[in-house]
């Protein structure tokens, strides 16, 4: 079952974004939101356990039509713990950041800086 909104402001700019809620019968939902008006959904919010907290969202950030960053809340605890971005908008993650010890705080990284699909950089 789908639900439609066109008077929800979802990234805070101050215009309504169109939003579609889907509900599934295991119990997750799933937000669509089109914040710009041109028929491109920039975000999607999925709440995987449907406790009613997102658990992944992912977004547009460069407005290419393309999802390009994920951030999850990988245990279930309410906070995110785990980033993972296509900096370069060649479809692959490139750069991910995560909480290596279950502190809240992302203290470690990953990255592909040359972008050939093997991790070389390592931040802990």
């Amino acid at each position: 079952m789908s639900e439609h909104y066109d008077n929800i402001d979802v990234n805070g700019d101050g215009q309504a974004d169109d939003v579609t809620v889907t509900h599934h019968e295991d119990g997750s939902q799933q937000m669509d939101v089109d914040t710009d008006g041109d028929g491109v959904t920039d975000m999607v919010a999925r709440d995987v356990d449907g406790d009613g907290v997102a658990d992944h969202v992912a977004y547009d950030l460069d407005s290419d039509g393309q999802l390009d960053t994920v951030v999850s809340d990988t245990d279930g605890d309410g906070t995110a713990d785990r980033v993972a971005a296509d900096t370069n908008s060649d479809g692959r993650t490139d750069a991910v950041a995560y909480d290596s010890n279950q502190d809240g705080q992302l203290d470690a990284a990953v990255q592909d800086t040359d972008y050939d699909g093997t991790a070389d950089t390592v931040l802990v």
